[in-house]
């Protein structure tokens, strides 16, 4: 391999690995707050751990052969995250995602949300058991379902998910599972 190759690699890794970091920043929220929908806030430490178990959904899927074989392929497999679905924010006058792409939607949250991610590869690499949501595939936020708390049909149709609990997260914020 010549040094041009391996600057190619590089700039691919690194390209995607924001395009995930961008993806879990979008998913979770950068900041606490309460949904109008909840009676619970969702918290700073709420956050650190929703960034964890949505890089774990996201390295799970990379190791299981139902889905695509990078983790920019599996973030941006259609209609799977809902921060790199084009037009749903939109209609509000912003795409966050897009925005974090070019670094200009909360930098700090998708920077900690890529060493998430880097610190969620280095789990898996070293066998390292720290995961939050073991073997967790799915996730949705009922808060942010339209209406709040519907929950989607792939849950049940046409095999049930089987539910994670993640005790860490309230469950009005984050479902999680397999």
């Amino acid at each position: 391999m010549t040094p041009f190759d391996d600057a190619v690699q590089t700039a691919r890794a690194n390209a995607e690995e924001w395009i995930v970091a961008c993806t879990i920043a979008t998913e979770v929220p950068p900041s606490p707050v309460q949904s109008s929908g909840s009676k619970e806030m969702f918290t700073a430490a709420m956050i650190l751990v929703a960034q964890q178990a949505v890089a774990e959904v996201i390295a799970n899927r990379l190791a299981n052969p139902a889905f695509p074989k990078t983790a920019a392929g599996v973030v941006l497999q259609p209609k799977q995250f809902s921060g790199t679905l084009r037009g749903l924010s939109v209609t509000k006058g912003k795409d966050y995602w897009v925005d974090a792409i070019t670094g200009n939607w909360f930098p700090q949250h998708v920077a900690e949300c890529l060493q998430a991610w880097r610190r969620v590869q280095e789990m898996i690499r070293t066998g390292h058991d720290g995961r939050v949501v073991p073997g967790a595939l799915y996730y949705y936020s009922p808060v942010t379902m339209s209406p709040p708390f519907r929950v989607p049909d792939w849950v049940s149709a046409p095999t049930p998910k089987q539910s994670i609990p993640c005790e860490r997260i309230s469950a009005d914020y984050f479902r999680f599972y397999r």
